[in-house]
């Protein structure tokens, strides 16, 4: 199968923005946890609301940030008073929120791909998502992000943390991501799709 194409010039680490972070975070250097999706129930949001739960039971000190709208929009933001809701962001934007941000969370189990993933790890993202769909053909567990168990919000809870205890982890992963992201620029993908056609 040929994947999407990413815009590794649009979604690159150099797009960080300490006035960014200071907006969402604060002067407490909170952890920003960046999660980006069309904001509907079929996307496992409930897995998202109960991840943030324990992070604020547990008195984590993060920010969970979502970008993107659609029709769970009003009740996630019921159900997650505390959590930054940027609504829909124009590429410049949502860029430098990638860029920006300390690390991503996707729980949905049921994308065929999951544009958003390669969007993050491009931007330097460690990506925690689920262990199905298209999610897990991107991301090899522990290798350029974590795989968390479908619709467990336990699991992703754990992830985050284990991130949030091994900097040089995060790091590494962070590193091994973006080299990841690299092997879906337009131009591999395109150079894959001349490929299958010449076959």
């Amino acid at each position: 199968t040929i994947p999407n194409g990413v815009d590794l010039d649009v979604f690159n680490p150099r797009f960080r923005s300490g006035g960014w972070r200071h907006h969402i975070a604060g002067k407490k250097n909170k952890t920003i946890i960046l999660s980006v999706s069309r904001l509907a129930w079929e996307k496992d949001l409930m897995t998202l609301v109960e991840t943030y739960r324990l992070l604020q039971a547990n008195k984590i000190n993060s920010v969970l940030t979502i970008a993107g709208t659609g029709p769970a929009h009003e009740a996630l933001k019921n159900l997650m008073p505390k959590a930054k809701f940027l609504g829909f962001l124009q590429k410049k934007d949502l860029r430098t929120a990638y860029a920006s941000s300390d690390m991503f969370l996707f729980p949905s189990s049921t994308e065929t791909f999951g544009n958003v993933t390669v969007e993050a790890m491009a931007s330097g993202l460690v990506p925690i998502v689920a262990d199905a769909g298209g999610s897990k053909t991107i991301v090899q567990n522990r290798t350029n992000g974590l795989l968390s168990k479908p619709k467990n919000s336990q699991d992703f809870y754990k992830n985050i943390l284990l991130l949030l205890k091994n900097k040089n982890l995060k790091n590494q992963l962070a590193e091994t991501a973006i080299k990841h992201a690299k092997k879906y620029s337009w131009d591999k993908v395109l150079n894959l799709l001349f490929k299958k056609y010449e076959e």
